[in-house]
């Protein structure tokens, strides 16, 4: 079934969001943003938003989307949630 659907993220918001769980969670080292499914079918370059408010850390569902993701984005940690093969490792 197709359905015709638009939605629009209001990156203001997404950063005010943000910003407020840094600030009542000051005592973390790490505020990580879950980005599996091409972030949530927003694309990969969506994720500049993320980094700009603040989050220093990226979570995927597969070593496929890490690695998507690496090629734009080099120097942010991603944490794989799916195990990865030993093989697969380099």
């Amino acid at each position: 079934m197709y359905r015709k659907t638009y939605i629009e993220v209001n990156t203001q918001n997404l950063k005010n969001n943000i910003s407020k769980i840094i600030e009542n969670y000051q005592g973390y080292k790490y505020y990580i943003g879950v980005v599996k499914g091409n972030v949530y079918g927003h694309g990969y370059e969506s994720i500049k938003h993320l980094l700009e408010s603040g989050i220093n850390y990226l979570a995927t569902s597969t070593l496929e989307e890490a690695i998507s993701i690496r090629e734009l984005y080099r120097d942010i940690p991603i944490m794989c949630l799916q195990p990865i093969h030993i093989e697969d490792i380099d």
